[in-house]
């Protein structure tokens, strides 16, 4: 399976590690493969900075065992209802992925209708039932 993970997702397990994201994303890495749009691997820094500032060996550690598949997305006819989320939308279809993981509920909305979109706790309860 190819799992994409919304970059504030990628933020919070990095920073939280028994975060359900981190959970999530810990189980989705022995599950499959993990993926990331060129979008999201340019502003992971920017994110996680803002999010932890003089945290930069965490995320290049966190990075390192993470080792993503990073696609650049083609551009896919879709009828954004919200520009943000589509460029990870479009990587999701780009890759292949089965699952795409965020917890910003209109990403989920509007992704749901191309492919499956979950929260990291969805996806825990799907991939491991009882630990979600």
């Amino acid at each position: 399976m190819k799992f994409l993970f919304d970059t504030p997702v990628i933020v919070a397990a990095a920073l939280f590690p028994c975060s359900a994201s981190a959970r999530a994303f810990d189980l989705a890495a022995s599950t499959g493969d993990i993926v990331l749009s060129t979008h999201g691997a340019d502003e992971l820094p920017g994110v996680f900075q803002a999010a932890c500032p003089g945290g930069e060996a965490a995320l290049r550690a966190f990075l390192q065992v993470m080792t993503p598949v990073i696609v650049t997305p083609d551009p896919v006819p879709v009828d954004p209802d919200d520009g943000r989320t589509w460029p990870i939308v479009r990587a999701a279809l780009t890759a292949g992925a089965d699952v795409l993981v965020s917890t910003y509920a209109p990403l989920l909305d509007a992704a749901s209708r191309y492919v499956k979109a979950l929260t990291p706790a969805q996806l825990l309860q799907e991939l491991a039932p009882g630990h979600g």
